[in-house]
């Protein structure tokens, strides 16, 4: 009794010789932790992988309907198929709502656009405001021609506005502005631009279309290869009723300022004139401010520039 009273008793300080030491146990259990890692300890202490959601990604996926664009997000593009045609030719384009405008004129604003997945330039103009030439552009296809590839006809009773889908070029210059730009050698490729110009006029003649409005404003320079474009101005030569003169007096023909039916001469007068600014790099009488007085000196024949040696 006394041996298990020592036992018991809290005040008691020995142990039994058959347990071993309180701080003996301790550290041997320490001692054996570092030996003894179970499978799971291993994994949620040594290297642990990272962890995965269960949760699935969510997969952006864009889905165009084509009767809800009328521009391409990503890239700001006019976007032309058989819906966003005919919203156009009802409301026009939002000007505020793209970016890649390429340039504005009298007949319209010409967007980069998307048609049948290419990039393409799309006019918009105003039903009143676009001349009915430009149809005559439909057929031609030749290197120096910039192709039109689609002008809209929606069949509605009631269109505010036309579309017109070209060819896209997107290093492409206006050729009178390397004629106005002094940094731009325009010598080593004056004879290659003539030559350009001329090919693409003789061919709309061969398919009888007269242009009318050839002018330096009117030629595309496409990584060095000149292309005749705005065939607003154009004639059919088999179809010539209640022809009214829209080009521009500069360029034009004394014939055609006087109201004659125009011909393939009056295109070739304005390729002359057209040539001579390339040479001279100055526009035709430009020491006159008022259109009246440039049509007299064409009529009269007055201010007659000296050509030299154009080539």
């Amino acid at each position: 009794m006394s041996k298990l009273h020592s036992l018991l008793s809290p005040l008691s300080r020995k142990l039994s010789k058959a347990s071993p030491k309180s701080d003996t146990v301790f550290n041997r259990a320490i001692h054996h932790e570092k030996y003894r890692v179970s499978a799971a300890r291993k994994l949620q202490y040594e290297n642990p992988p990272t962890r995965g959601s269960l949760v699935p990604p969510v997969v952006q996926i864009k889905i165009t309907q084509c009767d809800s664009v009328e521009a391409a997000e990503t890239t700001n593009d006019v976007v032309v198929n058989c819906e966003s045609t005919k919203r156009i030719c009802k409301n026009g384009v939002n000007e505020n709502k793209f970016l890649n405008i390429l340039g504005r004129g009298g007949f319209g604003t010409v967007f980069k656009g998307l048609h049948k997945g290419n990039t393409v330039a799309v006019k918009v103009s105003r039903e009143g405001l676009m001349p009915p030439g430009e149809e005559n552009a439909l057929n031609l296809d030749h290197p120096n021609i910039l192709k039109t590839l689609h002008i809209s006809k929606t069949g509605e009773e009631k269109e505010n506005f036309r579309v017109i889908v070209m060819e896209y070029f997107p290093n492409s210059q206006s050729l009178v502005t390397l004629i106005e730009n002094s940094e731009f050698d325009m010598a080593p490729n004056l004879l290659k631009f003539s030559k350009d110009i001329a090919e693409g006029l003789w061919y709309c003649h061969r398919n009888g279309v007269l242009h009318l409005d050839v002018k330096p404003q009117n030629i595309l320079v496409c990584d060095g290869i000149c292309k005749i474009c705005d065939f607003g101005s154009s004639r059919r030569q088999d179809y010539q009723n209640n022809f009214t003169f829209q080009g521009t007096p500069v360029y034009a023909a004394p014939e055609l300022l006087l109201g004659s039916k125009p011909t393939e001469k009056c295109d070739v007068y304005s390729l002359g004139i057209t040539f001579w600014q390339m040479k001279s790099r100055r526009r035709p009488y430009s020491e006159f401010q008022d259109v009246e007085t440039v049509i007299y000196k064409v009529l009269s024949q007055v201010s007659c520039y000296p050509y030299g040696k154009l080539l």
